[in-house]
């Protein structure tokens, strides 16, 4: 991902050409993944996940000659729901219970791929894999009360608003692309007034931090 970001010729495929970075890393990482997923952790998920983006990152064309639906599907659903990502960590017994760091690191990947299903929905075209009714996980920094002075809650800070800009998203996207047909009429009209009502409500409730943080042209929008 970083060498998408790099001017260093080396990391390009093709010397000449800036859309060709990172492939030789990517070509590495894939041939390590199938040994990986011999016997696969959480940061297989991550990986998978990251390989997703960088997919994504590389144009519709690679989306369709990668075989991305797989991988997504497979980091998102399978690996995910089998290693229980999708289950509330903290309401285990404490016999299984897991240490408070990896509750935390579960919730904060659980919410990281649910995001990345979403957005890519919504950049493909194509019904959420990731449903609403799957998962008990707590959203981040759920019940905390956002502190803007404290530099080390930007981060969750920002998971945590993207996560429920995402919740919003996801009903869009099941209405938009889900078998079926749209509400007919003033119904139509009612659903996408309900949907901006939820996103202008999403925007207020934005922590200062974060809303701060756009830029000048997007302070106009």
């Amino acid at each position: 991902m970083g060498a998408r970001y790099s001017e260093r010729l080396e990391l390009r495929s093709t010397p000449d050409g800036p859309n060709t970075a990172g492939e030789i890393l990517l070509e590495v990482a894939e041939v390590l993944l199938n040994f990986d997923l011999r016997s696969p952790s959480i940061t297989t998920i991550q990986s998978l996940g990251i390989i997703t983006i960088f997919y994504v990152l590389k144009s519709i064309v690679w989306l369709r000659r990668s075989g991305l639906t797989l991988r997504a599907g497979f980091a998102i659903i399978r690996l995910a729901l089998d290693m229980g990502l999708n289950l509330d960590s903290a309401t285990l017994e404490r016999t299984h219970q897991f240490p408070e760091v990896e509750i935390k690191l579960r919730k904060q990947i659980y919410w990281s791929l649910y995001c990345t299903d979403k957005l890519w929905a919504s950049y493909t075209g194509r019904v959420c894999t990731k449903l609403d009714s799957q998962y008990s996980v707590e959203l981040p920094l759920s019940g905390v009360a956002f502190d803007d002075s404290k530099p080390t809650q930007m981060l969750p800070m920002l998971l945590h608003s993207l996560s429920t800009h995402c919740q919003i998203l996801g009903e869009i996207l099941m209405k938009l692309y889900a078998p079926g047909k749209l509400p007919p009429g003033i119904q139509r009209t009612t659903f996408f007034d309900s949907c901006l009502s939820e996103l202008k409500s999403w925007r207020y409730h934005l922590p200062v931090a974060l809303f701060e943080a756009r830029t000048p042209a997007q302070k106009f929008v």
